[in-house]
C-alpha cells in the first residue's frame, strides 16, 4: 500500500463508492489503479464487478488524473479465450 493508493482509496470512500466498511474493496482497486493495471478481475460482485461500481471508481479516477480500470468477473476472461478459437 502506497501513499497514493490511500489517498485514491479515501477519495473513493468520500464520494461513496463504497461504504467504509468495505474500505479493503476501495484499497484493492486503488493498488491497481496506482499501478497501472487496467483490468482488475474478482469475484466480488456486490462490490466491485458491476456496472455502477465501476463507474463511480473511474469517475474518481479520472477526477484524481488516473485512468480508467475495468473491473470484470473470472467468467468474462474465459469466454473472451473461448471466443478466441472461433
Amino acid at each position: 500500500m502506497t501513499p497514493r493508493a490511500e489517498e485514491l482509496a479515501q477519495a473513493y470512500l468520500a464520494a461513496g463508492v463504497v461504504s467504509d466498511k468495505y474500505a479493503d474493496d476501495a484499497r484493492h482497486v486503488a493498488i491497481a489503479t496506482t499501478h497501472g493495471i487496467g483490468v482488475l478481475v474478482t469475484w466480488n460482485f456486490h462490490h466491485l464487478a458491476n456496472y455502477r461500481r465501476e463507474a463511480g471508481f473511474n469517475r474518481v479516477n479520472l477526477e484524481n488524473g488516473y485512468p480508467a480500470i475495468r473491473i470484470i468477473s473470472p467468467l468474462e476472461i474465459v469466454y473472451e479465450s473461448q471466443d478466441e478459437g472461433i
